[in-house]
């Protein structure tokens, strides 16, 4: 895959260093970081509470923001992403503002050879799973060359990395073709309950049950008296996905449901254990523990991983979480997943449905790639209502998957 900028976390003697490389002529911008396991870890819990401020900002109510409402959003994304840059550089004598404009240079100038669209491709490189600086949401990083003059509101949102680039984790070799049937449709898990009241997550369901082959569809149909019987069930149903194949995946994986993440919560507690939820069949605290361990007690031994498919994860907090060992996130990347699509915080019901929609209209009917279809989405989001809500979504894998 052809990536126009690798980040990487490189060990040094005194710490490690955050290299940001420039792959048309190989040169790279440093920035030392001290501390770094400590200061990640401590970002990924201090960005919860002004993730869900903004989330509270832009899809509590109607989509769409008017102009008061969309400088303030412009206002949390660069508060939001000058304060990550300034924990992560403490004590290395760095000051976030200086980093950020010598960044912004040195990346200019991929970002003024491309149209758009053909987005930069940037590369999160983990040499191994546990690799630090995936866990870093470079996204909210307003480091792209600005739009100037502004000729919109919107066109503030322009800087943010997110909204300019293809931003992906964890490549593996893999795959890059999903399988579409005769009839041209993909096939798909459904992972959502019909029985749920929220708008959004009918809205998908529909969606879904129109635009492609739903050849399951949990908990929907099924009798799950308790949550026990709710485990041995979503296990069943995951074995069941597609066995590996070398050069395709043959199907969609699509939860539409809660998810709670463990960790500090924005309103000040603290959840142990990270749990889904499927709302009203007696299927509440599906504990990611108990989950972990009825597949591996189902899973035959020796038998190769059925994770062959596209993960998304739609649910609030699937992309993070304070446990990263012990998290849906981590379930499906161990288990070599061929790409995963997760949430960054807490997600407001109707702004789930929309960007799932988009996102399937430009992998499904206009046959983008992954990586493409997830940028154009959250652009959409912008276009359409000024929100800026799809860049609390994650893609972890290969950005080339397409549905050709």
């Amino acid at each position: 895959m052809a990536t126009d900028i690798v980040i990487k976390l490189l060990p040094v003697e005194q710490g490690y260093l955050l290299s940001v490389q420039r792959s048309f002529d190989g040169a790279s911008y440093d920035v030392p970081l001290l501390h770094a396991p400590e200061r990640i870890g401590n970002l990924r819990e201090a960005i919860r509470s002004p993730l869900d401020e903004l989330r509270r900002h832009v899809g509590f109510d109607e989509l769409e923001l008017n102009e008061a409402e969309t400088k303030r959003a412009v206002a949390h994304l660069r508060r939001l992403g000058f304060g990550m840059l300034s924990l992560l550089l403490g004590g290395s004598g760095g000051h976030a503002s200086d980093v950020m404009e010598e960044l912004a240079k040195f990346l200019a100038p991929i970002f003024l050879a491309k149209s758009a669209d053909a987005r930069p491709i940037i590369e999160v490189e983990a040499a191994t799973a546990d690799d630090l600086a995936w866990r870093i949401p470079f996204e909210f990083l307003p480091i792209a060359p600005p739009i100037e003059p502004l000729y919109t509101l919107r066109d503030g949102f322009e800087p943010f990395l997110g909204f300019r680039a293809e931003t992906v984790r964890l490549i593996r070799a893999g795959p890059t073709r999903i399988e579409r049937d005769t009839n041209g449709r993909v096939n798909v898990h459904l992972f959502a309950n019909a029985q749920m009241s929220f708008r959004g997550v009918l809205e998908q369901r529909n969606y879904l049950h129109s635009n492609t082959a739903v050849v399951r569809e949990w908990p929907t149909g099924h009798n799950v008296p308790d949550a026990f019987e709710g485990v041995s069930q979503l296990a069943k149903h995951l074995l069941s996905l597609a066995p590996p194949a070398p050069d395709k995946i043959s199907t969609i994986a699509h939860f539409s449901c809660h998810y709670a993440a463990a960790g500090p919560t924005p309103g000040g507690t603290y959840r142990a254990a990270p749990a889904l939820n499927f709302g009203a069949l007696n299927t509440t605290n599906i504990d990611i523990l108990s989950l972990r361990g009825e597949f591996e007690s189902q899973h035959p031994r020796g038998a190769p991983s059925p994770f062959n498919a596209l993960f998304f994860l739609n649910a609030c907090e699937t992309a993070v979480g304070g446990n990263y060992e012990n998290s849906l996130l981590s379930f499906f990347r161990d288990r070599k997943a061929t790409a995963i699509l997760g949430s960054e915080t807490l997600l407001p019901d109707p702004i789930a449905g929309k960007f799932a929609i988009e996102f399937y209209k430009g992998l499904l009917h206009d046959r983008l790639s992954v990586g493409k279809a997830v940028l154009r989405a959250r652009r959409r989001l912008i276009e359409r209502y000024n929100n800026p809500a799809g860049l609390f979504y994650t893609l972890f894998g290969n950005p080339l998957l397409q549905a050709s």
